[in-house]
């Protein structure tokens, strides 16, 4: 089972992405070993990572035998001469010469680089097992398809699940036809019949197991706030951090009235972020949140967000969805399928008005927002063990 390390502080309790499936297993005492992908950066290449390494769980670090290394950056000289000259030549269009071109220079790119390492390591790792099962998420990494090809050229009998659990925008999913098979896996899994649905048009076998990001929180709980709270959900990205923030600071300060409260993506470290977009003084009512998330949502009303897979949960919870646009020509949108109860805004002024106009009005809309919770609800449906035990060939009892 491959997850990666997201933050220099992680530990194996708070593995976001196969927590509640390594319990699963346990249940049914299946033996499993957990390997973390520490994909932190050359900074954290000799970190040891204690708390995440025993005889479950291994770390796989990018360092590597400088022969090997020696023999990746051969390879990628060969193929850069080769695309580069490629593009000089006069029996190409402008646009072929274009491609090649940059096709080319991407051969220079140190992330190609460093997924070639990853490839070795995967083999050099791999290897040393017997496998059956595989699985590994399946977010659209690079990382993930040298595991899938490394896995392919290893232990060829091996059956690879791929995690979907994240949320899919419209038009993300690469068509099945335009990827090699050896970077494929054999099955994926997914949150949900929405999910199941955009991913079975290109892909076979397409199975749903669900989440354990479903809200367990009663919806009595959030219509009883007394005040009107907004949750704040950056993605980890840094120029969607910017904006967000930016963006919910000048509402903080055009409306001191009401509480906006920060969740930053758990791969970030809030503080250093802080030191870079907090010049002035932060308002009083920007609240940084380091509670968990149900708490959160709990104490708010009404959620900004871009791309966040955090959405669903909200919105299954009954918070209000505000989708900051900010007149982008391409949308983000996780809930991109449902328009009944939700804003999409363009700019401050936009806000301003929905505030003054329409926020009472939309957050009374009941029938609307069960609407949203059924949307949300198939969108993350609840983790089901018979479905994992089924779809990994195990007898259910």
């Amino acid at each position: 089972m491959f997850s990666q390390i997201i933050s220099s502080n992680q530990n194996k309790k708070n593995d976001i992405y196969f927590g509640s499936i390594c319990k699963v297993l346990k249940k049914k005492k299946i033996e499993y070993k957990k390997v973390f992908i520490n994909n932190l950066g050359l900074r954290f290449v000799n970190n040891t990572f204690y708390d995440l390494t025993n005889s479950e769980n291994s770390v796989i670090n990018i360092n590597i035998n400088l022969l090997i290394l020696f023999k990746i950056y051969v390879i990628i000289s060969k193929k850069f001469f080769k695309y580069f000259f490629l593009s000089l030549s006069l029996n190409k269009t402008k646009e072929q010469r274009k491609i090649l071109r940059t096709l080319s220079l991407e051969f220079l790119n140190p992330n190609t680089i460093y997924n070639l390492v990853l490839e070795k390591k995967f083999e050099s790792f791999l290897i040393n097992f017997e496998i059956k099962n595989l699985i590994a998420t399946l977010e659209g990494f690079s990382w993930e398809k040298m595991l899938f090809y490394a896995t392919n050229k290893i232990s060829p009998n091996t059956r690879i699940v791929g995690y979907q659990f994240a949320t899919l925008t419209n038009n993300q999913v690469l068509s099945s036809r335009l990827i090699n098979k050896n970077f494929k896996p054999d099955m994926i899994w997914t949150s949900g019949k929405i999910n199941k649905s955009k991913l079975s048009r290109d892909y076979n076998n397409v199975k749903i197991v669900g989440t354990d990001r479903v809200s367990r929180l009663k919806i009595t709980n959030i219509n009883k706030k007394k005040n009107i709270n907004f949750l704040v959900l950056p993605e980890g990205i840094g120029y969607e951090i910017n904006m967000m923030l930016n963006f919910t600071l000048d509402c903080a300060k055009n409306f001191p009235q009401y509480n906006f409260i920060w969740r930053f993506h758990p791969s970030i470290n809030k503080h250093n972020v802080l030191k870079k977009i907090i010049k002035d003084r932060v308002p009083k009512n920007i609240i940084i949140s380091d509670k968990k998330l149900l708490k959160d949502i709990s104490n708010c009303s009404l959620f900004f967000y871009r791309g966040s897979t955090t959405a669903i949960t909200a919105l299954q919870s009954g918070l209000y969805p505000i989708y900051i646009n900010l007149n982008k020509k391409i949308s983000i949108d996780p809930l991109f399928e449902f328009d009944s109860w939700k804003k999409v805004l363009n700019s401050q002024s936009e806000f301003n008005y929905f505030v003054k106009n329409e926020m009472k009005k939309n957050l009374n809309l009941d029938f609307k927002k069960k609407q949203g919770q059924k949307f949300s609800k198939n969108y993350f449906m609840k983790l089901d063990s018979k479905s994992i035990y089924k779809s990994l060939s195990i007898k259910h009892a």
